[in-house]
């Protein structure tokens, strides 16, 4: 992100020298950090005065952007990020509060205050603004004018590139603005949105400029640093489940075991689970979870009987901030016990199976086991997200923690 320092008109002169005490005339930069590269900037174009440069970054370890405070008059008054430590447990990542902290700007300033937050198992992935473009003679000056931001699903927590730069999804991403709408009003222009592609935002680059008669303080320009990319698992296989890192003694970003190959579900010849897998071929795979998989596999081992169920697939929605569920199989105790199905010794496990993690009332995962011995292996669909993978039975006890597991037979 770089600035020029320039003179506004001829009676800021004076204040323009006493500047030049804080910041040097000329080019001014504000580089991304090693391994960080830079979205599109908005504002700051041309010229202007500066009383301060630089960069906002959540301080805690494992925390992530997950919104921004802002207060608006004719222009970006002040810019405040939110951040939130993120917690990734069973292939699914959230954060439960945000704090808000480094700040840029008059925070007395404007008329208009508003919190862009995003969802619960959301951060910042990229922003939008509106910017006043001034041309006096041949003076130009740029203004941030009012901003919204993107948000992105979490997909996994950051590693040890960027500790502060958190895994997001591509799809199904999502924009807020305090009024529903970004919109770009008399003398200003929509810039093109800055968008970081796999991680979320790691730090907002700002520049503070002086504006208007008063020469208040205002956020006269911004983008977005991104943080490295994720690492990447080899071509044909389902996302990267760093939180097996741990298992095998791995970091986040060197971790091939953390790489699963996803099942080729078309034409399986499996012999547990050949007849589900072609079944749930055809889905898209953010359409079912793993209680889907498991209620089909139900389906097809278990006699025809008055107590058996349709799989539905997988909707979602967000309300005021949370994720709900539309619609989505899910499994409890009672499901099993009516199909028949009674609970055995884990140590006894053995093809056919099922496992289920969590309380009887409501199950949090389920898998079909496919293979007994050392190691045991359990085909399954870890979260609406990723495809159909097969986890060793350490593997699955260390991503899906949730306690008990149980082991079910026909």
């Amino acid at each position: 992100m770089s600035f020029g320092l320039g003179i506004q008109s001829a009676t800021l002169l004076v204040l323009a020298a006493g500047l030049a005490q804080r910041l040097p005339p000329g080019p001014i930069v504000d580089r991304p950090q090693a391994k960080e590269k830079e979205t599109v900037q908005a504002g700051g174009h041309g010229w202007g005065i500066y009383s301060q440069v630089g960069n906002l970054r959540c301080q805690g370890s494992g925390e992530a952007i997950v919104g921004f405070r802002i207060r608006r008059g004719s222009a970006l008054d002040y810019l405040q990020i939110t951040c939130a430590a993120i917690s990734c447990v069973g292939g699914k990542c959230a954060w439960t509060s945000y704090l808000s902290e480094g700040s840029a700007g008059n925070p007395s300033g404007g008329q208009t205050a508003s919190l862009l937050l995003c969802r619960t198992d959301e951060a910042l992935s990229g922003y939008r603004a509106t910017v006043k473009n001034f041309n006096v003679g041949v003076t130009r000056m740029e203004y941030v004018d009012d901003v919204e931001i993107q948000c992105a699903k979490i997909s996994g927590p950051a590693d040890a590139a960027n500790p502060r730069a958190i895994g997001v999804l591509p799809d199904g991403r999502t924009w807020r603005h305090a009024g529903g709408n970004l919109s770009a009003g008399f003398g200003s222009y929509l810039s093109p949105p800055g968008v970081c592609s796999s991680t979320g935002a790691s730090a907002v680059s700002f520049a503070v400029g002086h504006y208007g008669v008063t020469q208040a303080n205002v956020v006269q320009a911004m983008s977005l640093f991104c943080g490295a990319a994720q690492s990447a698992c080899p071509a044909g296989t389902s996302t990267n489940f760093t939180p097996l890192a741990s298992l095998y003694g791995r970091t986040a970003q060197n971790c091939p075991e953390c790489c699963k190959q996803c099942v080729v579900l078309q034409g399986s010849t499996n012999r547990i689970t050949g007849r589900t897998d072609r079944e749930v071929a055809n889905l898209p795979v953010q359409r079912y979870n793993c209680h889907l998989y498991t209620l089909s596999y139900l389906n097809y081992v278990t006699p025809p009987t008055a107590k058996g169920r349709v799989p539905r697939p997988y909707d979602r929605t967000k309300i005021l901030g949370n994720d709900w569920e539309l619609s989505g199989t899910s499994l409890r105790a009672a499901d099993m016990q009516k199909y028949g199905w009674t609970q055995i010794d884990p140590s006894s496990v053995r093809p056919g199976d099922v496992v289920t993690f969590g309380p009887p009332n409501g199950y949090e995962h389920s898998a079909v086991v496919i293979r007994s011995g050392n190691p045991a292996v359990l085909r399954q669909k870890p979260n609406p997200f990723a495809c159909v993978t097969d986890f060793t039975w350490q593997e699955a006890l260390t991503f899906f923690p949730a306690r008990p597991v149980s082991v079910w037979r026909r």
